[in-house]
């Protein structure tokens, strides 16, 4: 026989409740509002049986007017302790999200992780001056090294997550990437282009390379139907030719529309500059002053750094510690 689920059943808090039972209403439970105990089913039989065991000695001389007192007495007492758990909560979570937002901004600028016990130092002093009053809610913000790598590491993980996600809607790869190490044993990125596939018959390619050299005077007509239309739409823009001309061939395929899907899956140089930028962010973070960096910490870092359209959902990533933290006490009790 199945148990019958008693927490879908349509029970509403009566108002009456208050004055006889001392209960009030809070996120769909009954609560008293002499202990704070909550009771799991809202039925009338329920709360009496509460009230008669544990408090029915406090209100048995009360008449009703006197009970209504202490009821609203009790209900201010109790919002003002829910107003100061909901700002202490706010003021938690803003704490775990100014770490975030460091974290990703020493990531991005290639500062090392130790920089987060400098900032807090420095943010302390102008608290002291500004507004001395809020210092203890800069003081609990956690900047401290470890700190600081583990938030980049969660960063990191919330970029893949979101890439992956994303990838499985992309059409076409044009780059592999493979792995070597450097001598300390770091692996490094590096591009793996598959040169043979891509020039194997250079001649049956020269129309693409074309595409991609000269994109403003290729001849629409003699291109492959799915790309005539956008190129007649790059064709016809003032603005992306005088774009054209700025940055040159090699750099111009970074800045097409997406309004033209078809013309960047053509184009190759987009990943070979990002490629490229890689090797730049790891020779900045990769100096002598930093040789306790680690192979995953760099990842994290490269993977921050060159996200470009991608950003980290930072509100994600405190919500999911507030759940850690709050199962984390419950399991302890």
């Amino acid at each position: 026989m199945a148990k019958r689920k008693v927490d879908t059943e349509n029970r509403t808090f009566k108002t009456r409740w208050e004055s006889e039972y001392m209960f009030t209403e809070v996120a769909g439970k009954p609560v008293c509002l002499l202990c704070g105990e909550s009771v799991a089913v809202m039925k009338e039989f329920n709360l009496r049986r509460h009230h008669e065991t544990k408090h029915v000695d406090k209100d048995k001389d009360m008449d009703m007017e006197q009970r209504l007192q202490k009821v609203e007495e009790l209900k201010r007492g109790l919002k003002s302790w829910q107003a100061l758990f909901r700002k202490a909560k706010s003021q938690s979570e803003a704490a775990v999200k100014a770490r975030f937002i460091l974290a990703e901004e020493i990531a991005k600028s290639a500062r090392p992780f130790t920089e987060g016990d400098f900032i807090k130092n420095r943010m302390l002093k102008v608290c002291d001056e500004v507004c001395p009053d809020k210092r203890q809610l800069f003081s609990n913000v956690s900047l401290s090294r470890n700190t600081i790598a583990e938030r980049v590491d969660e960063l990191s993980i919330n970029l893949k997550e979101q890439l992956v996600k994303k990838g499985k809607e992309f059409i076409a790869y044009s780059l592999a990437v493979d792995e070597s190490t450097d001598i300390s044993d770091i692996a490094q990125f590096v591009l793996a282009a598959d040169i043979r596939r891509r020039f194997a018959d250079f001649e049956a390619q020269k129309s693409r390379f074309e595409l991609l050299s000269n994109t403003f005077a290729v001849d629409v007509g003699s291109s492959p139907p799915n790309l005539q239309m956008e190129l007649i739409e790059l064709q016809c823009s003032d603005a992306l030719k005088a774009k054209n001309v700025a940055v040159g061939a090699a750099e111009f395929a970074r800045f097409l529309p997406e309004t033209v899907p078809q013309l960047h899956i053509q184009a190759m140089f987009g990943s070979t500059y990002l490629c490229e930028q890689l090797f730049s962010l790891m020779k900045l973070n990769k100096t002598s002053h930093r040789s306790r960096l680690t192979a995953e910490h760099l990842h994290s870092i490269l993977r921050i750094s060159s996200a470009q359209s991608l950003a980290p959902n930072i509100d994600e990533l405190v919500q999911k510690m507030r759940h850690h933290q709050v199962s984390a006490t419950a399991s302890k009790k």
